[in-house]
């Protein structure tokens, strides 16, 4: 199951998903965070950079068009 955590302003929206392993040894998970245009470019040059992962950008209507294949 998916959470989906967001202000009350709706800037953003961030979805994640955790769970364990096979083995029950080690957690494992993704995440996905929609913001809007205004907040594109201050999000690729101040948050991007310090979450030290791969990210993979799409719009948010290609990204629901492919969830919900």
């Amino acid at each position: 199951m998916r959470i989906g955590i967001a202000p009350e302003s709706g800037k953003w929206y961030l979805r994640f998903f955790v769970s364990w392993d096979e083995s029950g040894s080690r957690l494992e998970g993704d995440f996905d965070i929609t913001v809007r245009k205004e907040l594109e470019s201050s999000f690729r040059e101040e948050v991007l950079p310090e979450l030290g992962v791969a990210i993979e950008e799409e719009n948010a209507e290609t990204y629901y068009q492919r969830i919900r294949a």
